[in-house]
């Protein structure tokens, strides 16, 4: 099972994921992909830069297979958004796949939940 359709089937709110084509940062080749287009989560508080000068998000999914919440993972995007413990986040166009060693997630962009 891939890692976005573990993040759609787990709790009772269902995800709704599209296609939608990327091309790769990589390779330059086109990819159809299925997306999570807005995904809300709590941040841990923490951040990072990485080498491709993108950041980092590590965050707290409210939704688990139990629907208890407390998954953590971290998701990558290419803007800055300052983040406490607890701070609210929306991921739009949430992506991931499996590695060697786990998996990855990305977004196109990451926002500061407003009401």
């Amino acid at each position: 099972m891939s890692l976005i359709h573990k993040l759609r089937s787990s709790g009772v709110k269902k995800r709704l994921a599209i296609k939608k084509e990327y091309i790769s940062e990589k390779t330059g080749n086109a990819y159809t992909t299925l997306v999570i287009e807005k995904m809300a989560v709590v941040s841990t508080g923490s951040i990072e830069q990485t080498d491709d000068n993108k950041y980092r998000y590590y965050i707290i999914d409210t939704i688990d297979s139990n629907g208890a919440g407390n998954m953590e993972y971290a998701i990558k995007t290419t803007n800055k958004v300052d983040v406490k413990l607890g701070t609210q986040l929306t991921f739009f166009n949430v992506r991931g796949g499996e590695t060697a060693k786990g998996g990855w997630y990305a977004a196109d962009r990451v926002e500061i939940k407003t009401k």
